[in-house]
């Protein structure tokens, strides 16, 4: 079996339309190797896409990345994987960089894998107020009719508060179609799908003082048969001779057929 990962970066930006340049272009080859996808939705939390779209430092980083690549392109006869990859600018200066690979594994069955490495800088690089960076991996089983969607934000702020947040996507139109779409979870009295990962709502710590406490948290979420959204915040203010707890949430669940609904404040 074998893996190379190939690429490009510090040419002359290319122009490409709508703003985009392109800065960085790369390919990756594995033969008689598959791609793990539930190694790669696990480490969408742990940095793995670091050592396959454009690893920094790739001497330095070595042992790391050899580790990656062992875990997620795992040796199978047969099976080959082979795809491009590009990094994209938007922005004079740069407000959103995007690295991108679109990874298909042959033969039958088919499979497409997208991963994707999202930065937004605003109002600019040097002095960002708001900082927005995103992990995100999708994957079109042909076979299986189906096909998935995850991303988790990591190193993110909006000016000195902390925003994290999973989302996830699961779609099929086979024999048993089937439509979810959660950003930031689901209601609490709905049961998850099966294989579906916890995700983390979507979350802004405003203070996080071990005398205050302020967090905000929301999550929409959509299925074949349901609406649901929600929205919670939390307090707590703590001296040394008083504590103060406190929260204020609403849970909507619509359901389509058999119709019902329930709201919670």
């Amino acid at each position: 079996s074998l893996i190379i990962i190939l690429t490009a970066e510090g040419f002359a930006p290319i122009p490409i339309g709508l703003g985009f340049t392109l800065t960085g272009i790369g390919g990756l080859v594995a033969l008689h190797r598959t791609v793990r996808t539930d190694v790669l939705r696990d480490g969408l939390k742990t940095g793995t896409l670091n050592s396959i779209l454009f690893p920094p430092d790739p001497l330095r980083n070595a042992p790391q990345i050899f580790g990656d690549l062992r875990r997620v392109f795992q040796p199978t006869a047969g099976r080959h994987v082979v795809g491009p990859m590009v990094q994209l600018r938007w922005g004079s200066p740069t407000l959103l960089t995007l690295d991108l690979a679109l990874l298909v594994e042959l033969p039958a069955p088919i499979r497409v894998v997208v991963l994707g490495r999202l930065q937004v800088l605003l109002p600019d690089q040097a002095h960002p107020l708001v900082q927005i960076r995103m992990d995100a991996l999708g994957v079109l089983d042909l076979s299986a009719e189906t096909v998935s969607l995850d991303a988790t934000l990591y190193d993110s702020r909006i000016l000195q508060f902390t925003l994290t947040g999973d989302m996830a996507l699961r779609a099929g139109w086979g024999r048993q179609p089937q439509f979810v779409l959660a950003i930031g979870g689901f209601h609490p009295r709905f049961a998850a799908p099966p294989g579906l990962p916890a995700l983390k709502r979507l979350a802004l710590q405003l203070a996080d003082g071990d005398s205050l406490q302020l967090r905000c948290q929301a999550y929409v979420a959509v299925t074949s048969n349901t609406v649901q959204f929600g929205a919670r915040v939390e307090v707590f203010f703590g001296l040394d001779i008083l504590n103060v707890k406190g929260h204020l949430a609403f849970d909507a669940l619509f359901q389509f057929s058999p119709f019902f609904f329930i709201i919670e404040i």
